[in-house]
């Protein structure tokens, strides 16, 4: 199954703005455009963008989600990687 991103400002009570606004910033490169070039988020792209709204609620700046989720996209091998940068922006 598939989403639009109204679908996912329903889902999150994010607004599009914001959606459109993450994408620009590099949050979403998991997502992938349809022929028309509208936003289409698979079930895989919904829990990423849950983990980054979780993230954001933790007052995490929008670099350092940046850096999770360019670690997240290179997969699991990051996985040390990923913990040991939750410390250090944590200090």
């Amino acid at each position: 199954m598939t989403y639009t991103i109204k679908d996912i400002s329903k889902m999150f009570g994010v607004s599009i703005y914001t959606i459109r606004f993450y994408d620009k910033e590099g949050l979403l490169p998991f997502v992938l455009r349809n022929k028309s070039g509208n936003r289409v988020f698979t079930e895989s792209d919904v829990s990423l963008f849950g983990t980054i709204c979780c993230l954001k609620n933790t007052g995490m700046q929008l670099k350092d989600i940046k850096k999770y989720i360019d670690f997240c996209m290179l997969g699991a091998s990051t996985i040390d990687e990923r913990k040991n940068y939750f410390w250090h922006i944590k200090k």
